[in-house]
């Protein structure tokens, strides 16, 4: 016995079994199938459901094998040999071809059972199915489909009811349908209990290859229900495959991009780090540059202001005074290792040697005439040696 769904169908398949019990009034039976692999599994079970309910409890956009039967639904088993072409007219006389669909199962090689529904009938349950999503792969008329199953039970010489009917196996291997009178309540197969209502259901998937073959007049509604089906988990499987490889660059690229924006934002903040640093050191040069221009114009000043200092004094140096010492900025203190040197600004001393008094004091007084002498002080004057040796300190104003 081989699966019919295993060739384009890899993951569900909806089996569902319509019964018409009065031409506004149907029964319907379902079993949501799950595929793993090479096992099948049973996912779902409705019994004596509604469709509605059915299409609630299933995934859309999966495969969908449909039976029919009940009233309105002609089954005929005859052994003569009516062709396909003809049976419409061969069992209803005055129909028109056009309002009915059948199928035709051959079977043992001598029986072929004929089903005939109206189109009408037909469409207007298949539609309803379509317009929810579905892919109608398969379409079966009543019971017998369970002659695939024959060869796998324990019912040789028995039959298998469907509720309303019941299909037999005889001796001779040719079949009989019959009104149901099976007792029972459950059917055993494949490890598998299910009720009797569920047995077309369940067969509704199979088909055996040294079974029946199977020809239904509205083939082409199958066929473009499975290409499309087929077309569609193509595209899915490619737009899967699509979708993958363009997460995998985008994947890429946004580990690409994060690395490069993490070296970009490293190199940013270095580089703003060494712009500050060049904008400081450029600040730092200017300052130099200002406080070096400051320092030569304060050393040229002081350079032409003792120029100046000197000048005044041996101008007002006269006669016989001689001038021995002249310190300009005289240090503070000594001068000592690792210790700051220090000068006093604001004091010029002066030592040397005045012989005539007279002299002496004409000297002093013209240096405390200057404008920049604040005071003169004598420190010492030997007005009575021969030498006559002095030491004077002038005090310069503040402005200088």
């Amino acid at each position: 016995m081989e699966l019919s769904f295993q060739k384009h169908i890899k993951t569900k398949i909806l089996s569902i079994q319509i019964s018409f019990v009065s031409q506004s009034e149907i029964r319907v039976n379902a079993i949501l199938f799950e595929i793993q692999g090479d096992d099948l599994q049973i996912d779902k079970v409705f019994e004596n459901s509604e469709l509605s309910n059915i299409f609630q409890d299933t995934p859309k956009n999966i495969a969908v094998y449909v039976n029919f039967d009940g009233k309105g639904i002609i089954h005929k088993i005859d052994e003569s040999k009516v062709q396909d072409e003809n049976v419409i007219t061969s069992f209803l006389p005055y129909a028109d071809e056009k309002d009915y669909e059948y199928q035709s199962l051959k079977i043992n090689g001598s029986q072929t059972v004929f089903s005939i529904i109206k189109s009408k009938q037909l469409y207007d349950i298949l539609n309803e199915i379509e317009k929810q999503g579905y892919f109608i792969l398969k379409i079966n008329f009543g019971p017998f489909i369970l002659a695939s199953l024959f060869t796998e039970t324990n019912f040789r010489d028995e039959s298998i009811s469907t509720g309303q009917f019941s299909i037999a196996s005889e001796k001779d291997s040719k079949l009989k349908l019959l009104i149901s009178k099976d007792k029972r309540e459950k059917i055993e197969f494949n490890n598998y209990s299910f009720s009797l209502e569920l047995a077309v259901a369940y067969a509704n998937i199979f088909t055996n290859l040294d079974g029946p073959e199977t020809h239904f007049s509205g083939k082409d509604y199958c066929k473009s229900h499975g290409n499309e089906f087929q077309y569609k988990k193509r595209f899915t499987v490619g737009y899967q495959a699509f979708l993958a490889a363009l997460f995998t660059v985008l994947l890429v690229n946004f580990i690409l991009f994060t690395r490069l924006t993490e070296k970009n934002n490293s190199l940013s903040e270095q580089y703003q780090d060494n712009e500050v640093l060049i904008n400081t050191l450029n600040l730092r040069k200017k300052e130099l540059v200002l406080k070096q221009s400051f320092l030569d114009e304060i050393d040229n000043l002081k350079k032409t202001k003792f120029a100046y200092y000197s000048d005044r004094i041996g101008y007002l140096t006269k006669g016989k005074i001689q001038l021995n010492i002249l310190e300009i900025s005289p240090l503070l203190k000594k001068i000592a290792k690792e210790k700051k040197v220090e000068f006093i600004d604001s004091m010029i001393n002066i030592s040397g040697v005045s012989k005539n008094a007279d002299q002496f004091n004409s000297f002093l007084s013209g240096i405390k005439d200057e404008f920049w002498v604040d005071r003169v002080n004598v420190l010492n004057y030997e007005k009575n040696a021969d030498d006559g040796l002095f030491s004077i300190e002038i005090i310069l104003t503040a402005s200088e």
